[in-house]
């Protein structure tokens, strides 16, 4: 994200540039008003950049509190606890109904 920024910095730092050094030479003429068209394509990529890596840093905070403690087996959700000892345990309804048959008939 800090190269993202740095990058923003620097291509709003040569626009703004650009701006002043075409109202330094010919005042609020059709230069200036091209100097500032051309910010438009010059900034659009860092801040796409800039919105993806605020989604991913987004999506990390919420899924960390989750991270290591959810799997997925055969498509359905099985939640995964993990004790001092480290140690994992599944819960018995996950386990249940992860497999193909019922689980009354599988345990009798």
């Amino acid at each position: 994200m800090n190269l993202t920024l740095a990058a923003l910095a620097r291509r709003l730092a040569i626009a703004a540039a650009l701006a002043a050094g075409a109202w330094w030479l010919d005042g609020p003429s059709f230069l200036f008003v091209f100097a500032l068209a051309l910010s438009g394509p010059l900034l659009a990529r860092p801040l796409l950049d800039l919105a993806g890596d605020l989604r991913q840093q987004a999506r990390a905070a919420v899924w960390a509190p989750q991270e290591g403690r959810h799997f997925v087996f055969r498509g359905t959700p099985v939640s995964v606890r993990e004790d001092v000892d480290h140690r994992r345990w599944v819960r018995m309804a996950d386990g249940a109904s992860s497999v193909s048959r019922p689980a009354t008939a599988r345990w009798r």
